[in-house]
């Protein structure tokens, strides 16, 4: 029997998609914050690396599984190219449904070190998360990068 979720359990809201552009490329990053008990922090991640959790969790052992039925991202929305707000928006609803039920299934903690390592691991902080809460920060990772257009989950730029 797997037990409750703890008062730590880790919640995921996704608030949408940002236009990036590097030296090389224009690309999605999708907002993610993360809630564990009172501490709460932002990541962004793009849907190759959600595609890339997605077949992680698709390979644990049975024995890490627990007879849990494992969540499956559409493949219809693997087409790389699209910067269309409808397509985004679409996206990160997707994420934040998949996410959502990876959680359900597996109460995940950071704190206590609870969940499969692939689902920590993509929640972990990353070293230049700055908590919003304190006035800076919130895009980790592609905070360097320019952002050409904010993309939310209810509509519009």
């Amino acid at each position: 029997a797997r037990a409750g979720p703890s008062s730590s359990a880790i919640r995921v809201v996704v608030h949408g998609a940002s236009v990036v552009a590097d030296a090389r490329e224009s690309y999605a990053v999708y907002l993610l914050e993360i809630f564990e008990g009172e501490a709460r922090w932002t990541l962004t991640r793009r849907w190759s690396e959600v595609r890339a959790l997605a077949r992680r969790v698709r390979r644990l052992k049975a024995s890490e599984v627990g007879g849990a039925k494992l969540p499956a991202l559409p493949r219809t929305l693997d087409f790389a190219g699209s910067l269309e707000p409808s397509f985004l928006q679409k996206r990160a609803r997707i994420i934040g449904e998949y996410l959502g039920q990876l959680l359900a299934a597996f109460p995940t903690s950071l704190a206590e070190g609870t969940g499969p390592a692939p689902l920590r691991e993509f929640l972990e902080p990353d070293d230049e998360t700055i908590d919003p809460a304190r006035g800076r920060g919130g895009f980790g990772r592609h905070a360097r990068l320019r952002h050409d257009r904010d993309v939310r989950p209810g509509g519009g730029l």
